[in-house]
C-alpha cells in the first residue's frame, strides 16, 4: 500500500509541475492571466496533495513533514547592532 501511496504521490507531483508550467506561460500571455492564475491555483493544490500522499505514515491523516507547536524549535536571536556614540 505504501508503494502504491509512493507511485500516485509521484504521478501527482509530476502532474502539478506541468499544470504550473501551462500556468506560467498562460500567465505571460496578457490576455490569458485569470486562466493562468486559476491553473497555478490548481497546481499549487496537487502540489500539496502530492506531499500529502507521499509523507504519509499509515496513522490517519498526520504527515511525517508537520512539526507540532510543542516541539518547533525556536530560532537563535541575532544581537541587533547598537549605536556606540551619540547622535546630534
Amino acid at each position: 500500500m505504501r508503494l502504491l501511496r509512493g507511485l500516485a504521490g509521484s504521478l501527482t507531483w509530476l502532474l502539478a509541475i506541468v499544470l504550473g508550467l501551462v500556468g506560467v506561460i498562460l500567465c505571460v500571455t496578457i490576455i490569458l492571466i485569470p486562466l493562468g492564475i486559476v491553473v497555478l491555483r490548481l497546481a499549487k493544490s496537487l502540489l500539496g496533495t502530492s506531499r500529502r500522499l507521499a509523507a504519509h505514515d499509515g496513522q490517519g491523516d498526520v504527515c511525517l513533514l508537520d512539526v507540532p507547536h510543542d516541539r518547533a524549535v525556536e530560532a537563535p536571536r541575532v544581537p541587533t547592532a547598537q549605536w556606540v556614540g551619540t547622535r546630534s
